[in-house]
């Protein structure tokens, strides 16, 4: 898609944010300015445009949507699109590229209908309307440099924050376009609230030993409140949510690096290399070492050229 490359911002084992009941897939990021040449085109993917510096201009089908400092554009898959090439007009633009898939597990029951139902209603939104364009009314093109210097400098965890600021800058991309979910009253408004709140610490700390108190501690609450609101929202325990996020983090680690499955269940916070075969084999329904054949290092070097011209 592009001619000419500036910063590339992605790593093929960075791809995928695991949730309960979905998982988000980054497929290309990438810090372009205006000597970056890109043809028309469309994708099955989601596409976010964030101008940083001048006016950034991108072709909506037969619409010019000029994005000045601080604003951006949210493209749904299927639509025709691509940025206008100025290489006079000095401008700077963040361009990410991803898609959302439901987790497929025997184990519906025990999946996210919150989460589920709440990512559905906004990304059937996006398709109807094909595009949005917003203001960065919480600043979350802030993480963009913060993704710079993770990649730049490598520190210890920095696959880890990378994943978090992915994760952080796609869902403030949808608090900017889709207006407050109605709630009944003020109390169920905190609950949704913190809801949100429990899934972000446990994003930040699967790999540790943590445990219902932790959580309660952390948002200042009871273990007895978080447990309620894990039925309420999640619709299983903390324990099984848990595993199942330190589960989808390993499949990543499976995928894309040799290590053995010691150190993965140790990287993701298992206690055992036993309890990760355990819970393989229950949830996947696959040994590890067949779910390591049928998918290690396998697509993303052509998920990059979908989106890329040959250098």
């Amino acid at each position: 898609m592009y001619r000419q490359a500036n910063k590339l911002l992605y790593f093929p084992f960075l791809v995928q944010i695991p949730m309960s009941s979905f998982y988000f897939e980054v497929n290309y990021t990438e810090l372009l300015d205006n000597s970056a040449v890109e043809f028309s085109h469309n994708h099955c993917d989601y596409e976010i445009y964030y101008a940083l510096e001048g006016i950034s201009k991108i072709r909506v089908n037969s619409r010019i949507v000029a994005l000045s400092p601080k604003r951006f554009l949210l493209i749904a898959p299927g639509v025709q699109h691509g940025s206008i090439y100025e290489p006079n007009v000095q401008k700077q633009y963040f361009v990410m590229v991803f898609n959302y898939h439901e987790r497929i597990s025997t184990h519906k029951q025990d999946s996210s209908q919150f989460e589920k139902e709440f990512m559905d209603s906004i990304f059937d939104t996006i398709k109807k309307r094909e595009y949005f364009v917003a203001a960065d009314q919480s600043q979350f093109g802030g993480l963009i440099p913060k993704i710079q210097e993770e990649i730049q400098y490598k520190s210890l965890g920095w696959q880890l924050m990378m994943r978090n600021y992915y994760f952080e800058f796609i869902i403030n991309a949808f608090r900017n376009i889709i207006p407050p979910t109605p709630v009944s009253t003020e109390k169920e408004q905190v609950h949704l609230t913190m809801a949100i709140e429990i899934t972000k610490f446990m994003h930040a700390h699967y790999n540790e030993s943590i445990t219902l108190t932790d959580v309660a501690n952390a948002l200042h609450v009871t273990p007895r409140h978080i447990s309620r609101l894990f039925e309420k929202y999640f619709g299983t325990s903390f324990g099984k949510t848990l595993s199942i996020y330190r589960l989808n983090y390993a499949k990543n680690y499976l995928c894309d690096t040799n290590y053995s499955i010691e150190k993965i269940a140790q990287l993701v916070g298992f206690s055992s290399a036993q309890t990760l075969f355990k819970l393989f084999k229950e949830w996947e329904e696959l040994s590890i070492s067949q779910y390591r054949v049928l998918h290690q290092f396998k697509g993303t070097s052509d998920k990059r050229s979908k989106y890329r011209l040959p250098q």
